[in-house]
């Protein structure tokens, strides 16, 4: 990694430094965190961990991510702006890049967003490039609760959207959120179309439900079609047991191809600075047009996928997480290197700030 392919990442984040919040009405915030991990998997590919996006090289250590946000929040009782821009560096950063924007291998700008708030009428308006609506888990690891990323995240979400957002949250309970983009992960459109996501919630602060979905062309104009798709998204409490349920279904129009997918998330917490999080997910991929020739799997005709993860999260230092993880995946195929399973041992620290 040499200083001038950093250079556009490190220029924005100069641009946008604390002294230019001096004539703001509003604090400018900075946050981020430093993430590193080494796994060992049971299956060695070629030095890869297949299936596996966050922990993809076998016996190696890793700079997962160093990212830094600053932010300028919307003021709650008046109209105003504000903005986020996120900039990272490292393994994540490389698994996660929008097609028409290179900064740098290893280098991304995750967010680069501005908001308009308009509190009487419980509006935002945001414009430029997000994270997306979809999906329980994260791209920043360390605000999820297991080290690796899950096959939802992995195979049937985009990871960012460049478009216009509207959230309103009308009610103490409802909430409501439609957003246009150039598409999945690009900020140069690959066609003529726009996707359209749209999401509707409920919750009571213990418990809550939303309904998600999306519809727009993916792939380029000489390929065509709809890819579409519905998610729910559940979550509860049970004492102090937190669980979370993704179910997703989505079909790609002109492939003639349809996928399903269940992901379970429970949360123990043990003692004081030590939790516990249980990750469950399968992955029907009957046609592959999810799984087929990506990270490291074979090219195949499709193929389902279950892995079961185990990690523990542990806060006993101030700023500081640590995540050991022990991680089981299973396929239909053999696409392990030869084998139909394969299991991943790892660790992570991180900073955060």
């Amino acid at each position: 990694m040499t200083l001038r392919r950093m250079w556009p990442t490190m220029a924005l984040i100069l641009c946008a430094s604390p002294l230019q919040a001096q004539t703001s009405t509003s604090p400018l915030q900075a946050s981020g965190f430093v993430q590193a991990s080494f796994a060992h998997g049971t299956r060695d590919l070629d030095g890869a961990i297949v299936g596996n996006l966050y922990l993809p090289r076998n016996d190696e250590f890793l700079l997962d991510a160093a990212a830094l946000t600053l932010q300028r929040a919307v003021p709650t009782d008046r109209p105003g702006t504000g903005f986020l821009v996120e900039a990272m560096v490292g393994n994540h950063a490389a698994t996660i890049h929008a097609a028409g924007l290179d900064v740098g291998p290893q280098e991304d700008l995750v967010k680069a967003y501005l908001v308009v708030g308009l509190p009487a009428q419980s509006l935002q308006v945001s414009a430029g490039k997000m994270a997306t609506m979809l999906g329980y888990e994260g791209i920043e690891s360390v605000g999820n609760p297991n080290l690796s990323v899950g096959s939802q995240f992995i195979y049937i979400e985009n990871f960012t959207d460049l478009g216009l957002d509207v959230a309103w949250t009308g009610t103490s309970r409802w909430s409501a959120r439609a957003r246009v983009t150039n598409g999945w992960d690009v900020v140069t459109d690959n066609n003529k179309h726009k996707t359209v996501f749209g999401r509707l919630g409920w919750s009571d602060g213990t418990r809550g439900v939303a309904l998600l979905g999306y519809s727009g062309s993916e792939l380029p104009d000489s390929v065509g079609g709809l890819r579409s798709g519905l998610e729910v998204l559940a979550n509860g409490r049970l004492g102090s047991i937190q669980g979370t349920l993704q179910l997703d279904a989505g079909r790609e129009e002109a492939l003639d191809a349809d996928w399903q997918a269940a992901g379970l998330w429970i949360q123990f917490p043990l003692r004081s600075g030590l939790d516990l999080a249980l990750r469950g997910d399968v992955l029907d991929d009957a046609d592959g047009v999810r799984t087929s020739g990506v990270t490291g799997f074979p090219a195949n005709a499709g193929q389902t996928i279950v892995s079961i993860t185990t990690t523990a999260i542990i806060r006993g230092i101030p700023s500081a997480l640590i995540r050991p993880e022990l991680r089981y995946d299973h396929s239909t195929l053999d696409v392990y290197d030869g084998h139909g399973d394969q299991w991943t041992v790892a660790l992570g620290a991180a900073m955060t700030f």
